[in-house]
């Protein structure tokens, strides 16, 4: 997938979805607009953030429910990474600069 932006530490990417093979299925769109194209808001795993801080932030920042950012937020936490949802390329890319500029 085509990647916009890694921060070091892992913090947030944002990456176009992919047409999955073997399955042949491709992300649901959610009518984003822009280029037609939806974007996967993805949060990595950092060692310098609490957890409640990071939840906090996606509730604030991006609008995910408590229940969604805490999911979002632990699958970062145990696999590495996890979704925020999917969002038009320039709303995607906002909310990445804004959760970068909360240290994410």
């Amino acid at each position: 997938p085509k990647e916009v932006g890694i921060t070091g530490g892992g913090a947030t990417v944002i990456a176009s979805p992919v047409k999955d093979k073997k399955k042949n299925i491709r992300t649901e769109s959610n009518g984003g607009g822009g280029d037609g194209e939806d974007w996967e808001l993805t949060l990595f795993n950092d060692e310098t953030n609490y957890r409640s801080y990071v939840a906090d932030c996606l509730v604030t920042i991006v609008g995910l429910s408590e229940p969604r950012a805490y999911q979002a937020m632990m699958s970062a936490h145990t696999n590495g990474r996890g979704s925020c949802g999917e969002y038009c390329q320039e709303r995607a890319e906002i909310y990445k600069e804004e959760l970068q500029n909360k240290g994410l």
